[in-house]
């Protein structure tokens, strides 16, 4: 899973102590850009300070995070001292202080959401820019067209794209199906538009596209916040209708990346016009059991304690069996609370770190976030795979730390043989990531500083396999 599957571990955050400096802070001294990295459970961003001085002689700046594809946010004025510096960020919720320790370097604490963390920037006379070489720039040799999906489930539209091959049809479609959390058509995630990259490499090799913006983002109607998978899947199918419908398309799939590895076989379980599924990285076990071995194994790979291991996988097993046996919600989150403080206390963490750490998780776990992860702890795959008849391509790297390539893909493979279905191919690709990258560890800290976006082998694989059951 991607972005939601993230925030779900928890950490535990310290406090973080400054060294003092001997350098003086001037106005031309800090006007211009600083840059550095911060790491949030995990995931490295990118963070720019623009400074520059308003009409008045102050001294102002916005924040830049590349890696969210944010530019510009506003931040306060910029206050400093001999040693120390001190930037509010009211718009999100943030501030950052630290301390002057040359003309190219500030070290200091960047701190949100009742977190900390490490934040050293350095100045840079070059101007930031995110490498994509992957990312496709027009003139494109195929028709592009700006569509709106109706969802009659929800009553919402969706606003979308669909790319077509140029010359006679008709063709074969592809409804790409995001991961978890809202995004865009191009699943936009850290400067990657993995759907984009796919999209066109397809079409220019004949397949046309349907690609839309989750709902509630960018040029969709509805709300995000409060949809379950199952509601997502309504999406899919309306965008599944909309291309079934236009006479220059014969056969539609639907291919989904991470939680919509799940809904394609959903839908495929239910509809046997769905002319075939791609899983890319898709579930093959149970929710609650991929989450699970999620928080384990990025923790080993970043290097935590086995105690704080298994601190989180104790405290995190007994918060999903209260989500998913107490169905009302504001009763859920009370005691979600009460065994967290508990558990915390009963391990021994200092007062200070249990109320950050309270913090963090209720900025996380709300009424409308806990519909999603209910259905998704409780989502059984097998249930939809089992009944799927179409063809079957599942792919995932073995450096994928999301959803773990041999546990899951052996799960897929196990279920479509003992369901009968004879037309699937399993593969697992040696070296790449959740995101189809490669990767040195598969750390979601990596995905970002990668600039491949997906890996040309598995543009080649779903292009040759679709090409091949659809002759």
């Amino acid at each position: 899973m991607m972005k939601k599957l993230i925030q779900l571990m928890i950490v535990f955050a310290g406090f973080l102590i400054i060294i003092p400096a001997n350098a003086q802070f001037t106005k031309e001294n800090l006007s211009g850009s600083w840059k550095g990295k911060l790491s949030v459970n995990g995931v490295s961003l990118r963070i720019i300070f623009n400074i520059s001085e308003d009409e008045s002689g102050k001294l102002m700046a916005t924040l830049d995070s590349p890696d969210q594809g944010a530019q510009g946010i506003p931040m306060g004025e910029v206050i400093f001292s001999d040693e120390k510096v001190s930037i509010g960020a009211p718009a999100i919720g943030a501030k950052y202080e630290g301390n002057y320790e040359n003309e190219n370097t500030i070290s200091g604490i960047w701190s949100q959401g009742g977190q900390a963390f490490e934040l050293k920037m350095s100045k840079s006379d070059e101007e930031f820019t995110l490498i994509r070489p992957q990312n496709p720039t027009p003139p494109f040799p195929y028709i592009s067209e700006e569509v709106k999906i109706f969802n009659e489930a929800a009553g919402i539209n969706l606003a979308g794209t669909l790319t077509l091959p140029r010359g006679k049809g008709p063709f074969t479609a592809v409804v790409l199906v995001s991961g978890s959390g809202p995004q865009n058509r191009d699943e936009e995630l850290m400067g990657h538009k993995p759907f984009l990259v796919l999209s066109d490499y397809l079409t220019r090799n004949g397949i046309a596209i349907i690609r839309y913006d989750d709902r509630g983002t960018a040029g969709s109607e509805g709300d995000f916040a409060s949809a379950t998978t199952l509601d997502l899947s309504t999406d899919a199918k309306a965008a599944f209708e909309f291309a079934l419908k236009d006479s220059r398309i014969n056969n539609v799939g639907i291919l989904g990346h991470s939680e919509g590895g799940l809904i394609a076989p959903m839908l495929a379980s239910e509809d046997e016009r769905i002319s075939f599924i791609i899983l890319l990285a898709g579930p093959g076990l149970q929710g609650v059991d991929i989450l699970k071995t999620q928080t384990q194994v990025i923790s080993e790979k970043s290097g935590l304690t086995e105690k704080k291991i298994q601190q989180l996988m104790d405290i995190n097993t007994e918060i999903f069996k209260i989500i998913m046996t107490e169905s009302d919600n504001a009763k859920a989150l009370t005691e979600v609370n009460q065994k967290f403080v508990s558990m915390m206390k009963a391990s021994g963490e200092p007062e200070e770190n249990i109320e950050i750490a309270k913090n963090d998780l209720n900025n996380k776990l709300n009424a409308s976030s806990l519909n999603w992860l209910r259905f998704f702890l409780k989502s059984n795959p097998p249930e939809y795979l089992s009944k799927v008849t179409c063809p079957v391509l599942a792919l995932n790297g073995d450096k994928d730390l999301q959803v773990i390539a041999d546990e899951n893909l052996g799960a897929i493979e196990e279920t479509l043989k003992s369901a009968g279905n004879k037309n699937f191919e399993i593969v697992s690709f040696p070296g790449l990531n959740h995101l189809f990258q490669e990767a040195n560890t598969g750390l979601p800290s990596e995905y970002s500083e990668i600039e491949e976006t997906m890996s040309p082998h598995v543009l080649e694989t779903i292009k040759e396999w679709i090409q091949k059951i659809t002759k």
